[in-house]
């Protein structure tokens, strides 16, 4: 996802609105294919994507977009019947009480992709659920009354219901309810209060807790080096505008026209508005960020495997710090040899498309099976893929499918979206198929959404 879009709405609240982002945290994972996401392979293009004219989905996939020529390449795998029936069956279950039936229907109704949009039924049934204790549910009919969606704008009432969430550790309603306390919205302003919370948030993974904490630093304590330290970790996770403070802070000597370098980091920076960049800068200096990375060179020449990899990620992104991928698959090199799971699923990749080393099958086959060991879910998904297509190892669906299931299990729309493939192609079981395709498109996969939309049209 490229750092400009969107970035000028983004920039009219730098503490983040109470809308606080994306409701599902999301990690980035680098590019390999000049900087362009390559999470949803086509299968044209990859050398082990064109067994049996069946798609799959391949890494993480939890960012894609898609095109509907790209969907229709799906077309036959479920059908309009199974779609009716799957929605029939949740409205079913949502009748009964089913709080989680409720709050899936309700963001169905919310977001108009499947079926047509009905927000005052969507906040309905998110009442229910809330009512009932689910968290989802607290969340989601608490942004309601946030955006006035079905009911009146009423912070109280909103601030009343994401407390409940965020008291059964909701990510999102602890960045929104963090929000609240840092604006003094209907609460007495409280920073430390706002920080905690953000502080929560984060430690769950969602980003734009770490951003909002970053600013925090910057702005309310006044120590940039902490600051930059959260703008670093918020970008490994995906944020867009703590990548762009650190890509318009380093980049602000060449805006003014002058090139110091070809760097992609300079070209996007010098891409952005003149109004954006006066927001983006002052809140860390040069300084900060040439000392984080200095610091961070130092830990992985010392063979820290954390550090190597997220020098490695940094490097292999190319957003902040000119790209280097073959130094990136260095460092994913001596991490992946000393166990670091992440750096084994990255190392993989690199000799999956062969970049930064020699393309070699047998090698990220390797390297995708050491990492799946340890239950990284993006490994376990591309393992899948492997083993479906028997690159590397013998052909096994029976086995793919049990990798993308540990895969789906523990969160992975990718391997969501495989099975989802599995059971309509091997199985032949469009309902099943059908149901993990909903899934998928639950957990952020924009290609799931197109399938099911088409299939409902007949297309």
């Amino acid at each position: 996802m490229g750092i400009i879009h969107n970035l000028i709405h983004a920039c009219n609240g730098i503490l983040g609105s109470i809308l606080g982002g994306e409701a599902v945290p999301r990690k980035k994972t680098g590019n390999l294919d000049n900087n362009v996401d390559e999470n949803v392979d086509d299968a044209s293009e990859d050398p082990i994507d064109n067994m049996n004219n069946q798609e799959y989905c391949d890494d993480d996939a939890e960012e894609a977009d898609c095109t509907n020529d790209e969907a229709k390449q799906f077309a036959g795998y479920i059908d309009k019947a199974n779609v009716e029936e799957y929605m029939k069956d949740l409205r079913q279950r949502a009748a009964s009480g089913e709080a989680p039936a409720q709050t899936e229907l309700g963001k169905h109704l919310l977001w108009g992709h499947i079926i047509p949009r009905d927000i005052d039924k969507s906040t309905q049934l998110f009442r229910q659920a809330a009512e009932q204790g689910d968290d989802v549910g607290q969340c989601l009919f608490g942004m309601a009354y946030v955006n006035g969606d079905g009911v009146p704008k009423d912070q109280n009432e909103a601030f009343k219901w994401l407390k409940k969430a965020s008291d059964q550790n909701n990510a999102l309603a602890l960045k929104a309810l963090g929000d609240y306390y840092a604006t003094g919205t209907v609460v007495q302003q409280d920073y430390d209060e706002a920080a905690a919370l953000w502080l929560k948030a984060a430690e769950l993974g969602y980003c734009d807790a770490m951003s909002s904490l970053a600013f925090h630093y910057a702005e309310h304590i006044g120590d940039k080096q902490e600051a930059t330290k959260w703008f670093f970790k918020a970008c490994r996770y995906g944020n867009e505008m703590a990548a762009a403070v650190l890509m318009v802070t380093l980049n602000q000597d060449s805006l003014g026209g002058k090139q110091v370098n070809n760097s992609k980091s300079q070209k996007d920076a010098s891409a952005l508005d003149d109004e954006v960049i006066e927001r983006l800068l002052g809140y860390v200096e040069r300084a900060n960020i040439e000392e984080y990375l200095h610091d961070l060179r130092q830990r992985a020449d010392a063979n820290d495997l954390t550090a190597q990899t997220e020098l490695g990620g940094l490097l292999l992104e190319g957003t902040v710090i000119p790209s280097d991928v073959e130094e990136a698959m260095r460092l994913f090199a001596s991490a992946a040899n000393h166990g670091n799971a992440e750096a084994q699923w990255q190392l993989g990749r690199g000799y999956k498309y062969g970049a930064g080393v020699p393309e070699n099958q047998e090698e990220a086959f390797k390297w995708f099976k050491k990492s799946a060991e340890q239950d990284y879910p993006p490994a376990l998904n591309t393992l899948g893929n492997y083993v479906v297509h028997g690159v590397g190892t013998k052909q096994d669906f029976d086995e793919a499918a049990r990798l993308w299931r540990k895969a789906a299990d523990l969160g992975n729309s990718g391997g969501m979206f495989n099975l989802a493939c599995h059971y309509a192609n091997q199985v032949l079981d469009k309902r099943e198929a059908t149901k993990w395709f909903f899934k998928a498109y639950l957990h952020g996969l924009d290609l799931s959404a197109s399938i099911l939309k088409n299939a409902l049209q007949g297309e």
